[in-house]
């Protein structure tokens, strides 16, 4: 069972088990930058933000929902999901709201107020992410036919969709990408800290793990690193946008270079002064 409420163009839906707590995190962070928006909300319109405590508990009234809920085993110590719309055609974000592990105690509980802020902003940074990229309009024609719950596609199909998901973001754009190279390259040779953020539970979600960084960084792994290119430039929008995590910090200081083109292209888009 869950409620569903509107405040100006975006809707709520908060799913039974989670706490006032917990909605009011997710709503109050996406209402309060919703504000800073004013005229420039137009890449967030119409966006559902649903609350669940596990995946599993979704309703099934649509396919990208259906495909979460049947495979929620997969996105377990995942905070947060959202859907780039192109596929499915589903404008939706999706926080999780139960605490991943539990070191102090055999009772599941909400994970804390910072964490689930700075996911409804890493949600909402890949959503802006996909609107501002440059994407192939042919592209976007052939992609439409397919399903993210799609797990049969042919070979020809399959690269089609690796093309189209490696060029539609702003964090795909030639500008960003050399950002992000600096910084990733210089992570590879600090072997100390990489160990480090690859040992944490949060950081080690921006150690780049898809290539081997230690080792210099080709084009070709620059191509192949999409998903970790995606996921550090939506963290940052968050930390860009005044939530931390208690990562924030010590992760700004590793993507210098990547965090300067996510504030100057927030500024730029959404005439918004970061911090």
């Amino acid at each position: 069972m869950f409620e569903g409420k509107h405040i100006n163009k975006i809707y709520f839906k908060y799913y039974s088990g989670t706490t006032a707590e917990t909605r009011n995190a997710v709503k109050n962070t996406a209402v309060e930058f919703l504000r800073r928006l004013g005229k420039n909300s137009a890449f967030i319109n119409g966006y559902t933000f649903s609350i669940v405590n596990e995946y599993k508990d979704l309703s099934s009234d649509t396919q990208w929902k259906r495909y979460l809920k049947n495979n929620s085993d997969k996105y377990t110590n995942t905070w947060g999901v959202s859907n780039p719309t192109v596929i499915d055609e589903e404008k939706g974000i999706i926080i999780q709201a139960k605490e991943h592990s539990f070191p102090r105690s055999i009772f599941h509980r909400n994970i804390d107020v910072k964490l689930l802020e700075t996911a409804t902003l890493h949600e909402i940074g890949h959503i802006f992410d996909n609107y501002y990229g440059n994407k192939d309009k042919n592209l976007i024609k052939e992609v439409r036919k397919l399903h993210i719950s799609n797990d049969k596609l042919t070979e020809a199909q399959q690269k089609m969709l690796n093309k189209y998901l490696r060029s539609k973001d702003l964090s795909d754009s030639t500008e960003y990408k050399q950002a992000w190279l600096k910084d990733a390259s210089a992570l590879g040779k600090d072997k100390n800290k990489y160990k480090e953020f690859k040992r944490d539970d949060i950081r080690k979600y921006y150690a780049i793990e898809d290539i081997d960084i230690t080792d210099g960084i080709t084009s070709q792994e620059v191509e192949k690193a999409d998903k970790s290119r995606s996921e550090i430039f939506a963290q940052l929008f968050a930390y860009a946008l005044g939530r931390d995590d208690g990562h924030k910090d010590e992760i700004i200081r590793v993507y210098p270079n990547t965090y300067k083109f996510v504030k100057a292209h927030i500024k730029k888009l959404l005439n918004i002064n970061c911090n």
